[in-house]
């Protein structure tokens, strides 16, 4: 059986053309099965050919969040498990030819995360939580909403829902600080197999009144289908 990977959206709406040759950011989220699956290989081929420079983000430190509600992890045990699978991906990605390209940068979430200008981005990040009651609404309902998903998909949590959430909400700000990093530093596309959270899309349609980085992002969702 033959796979090809196909757009499901761009936002904003733009011609796909305009984005060939930019630099484009992928990350990886620990719990997403497709980066631990089959279909990896034509993913980032379907980036080598369209984009100049791609940087490949491992969620690692970032998934500490998620083993603290699904697993009620301590939270150094947390990190501990967390890098653990960071360094699982990474070595399943060392296995990906394409990937030897000097096209690619693969990093670990911390890599990023713990850069001395990262302040600027958390800050701004933590103000419009603090500040806009339309940004608070924006990341409590997706922080809401994964949580359902995981539900519905029998994946119980083991904490309570309010901290559940609250955790949920600190991971968003924390993916969100980070892209907004990258896109500062001309890494405006995100691509990802699936579907991006939604306020990425609200700032990058200017629905949100906001002067963060995300607004400056384009993000293209894509899907793996069969070759008839």
């Amino acid at each position: 059986m033959r796979y090809k990977i196909k757009y499901s959206s761009i936002t904003p709406n733009i011609p796909k053309e305009l984005i060939y040759n930019e630099n484009c950011y992928v990350g990886i989220s620990i719990n997403n099965d497709f980066f631990w699956g089959k279909h990896t290989d034509i993913f980032f081929e379907w980036i080598e050919k369209r984009f100049n420079h791609c940087k490949i983000v491992i969620g690692d430190y970032i998934h500490r969040h998620n083993e603290i509600i699904f697993n009620d992890s301590d939270y150094d045990e947390a990190v501990r498990r967390s890098l653990y699978f960071g360094k699982q991906i990474k070595e399943l990605l060392s296995k990906i030819e394409i990937l030897q390209s000097p096209k690619f940068k693969i990093l670990h979430w911390n890599e990023i995360y713990k850069k001395n200008e990262m302040i600027q981005f958390t800050n701004k990040i933590n103000n419009a939580y603090l500040n806009s009651s339309d940004f608070k609404y924006l990341v409590d309902s997706s922080a809401k909403e994964f949580i359902s998903r995981q539900v519905k998909a029998n994946r119980l949590p083991l904490t309570s829902y309010d901290d559940c959430v609250q955790h949920s909400v600190n991971y968003i700000k924390e993916e969100l600080s980070v892209f907004c990093y990258l896109i500062k530093n001309d890494f405006k596309v995100q691509v990802y197999p699936g579907s991006q959270l939604p306020i990425l899309k609200h700032f990058a349609s200017n629905k949100v009144d906001l002067e963060l980085e995300l607004k400056d992002g384009i993000y293209i969702d894509l899907k793996t289908v069969k070759i008839k």
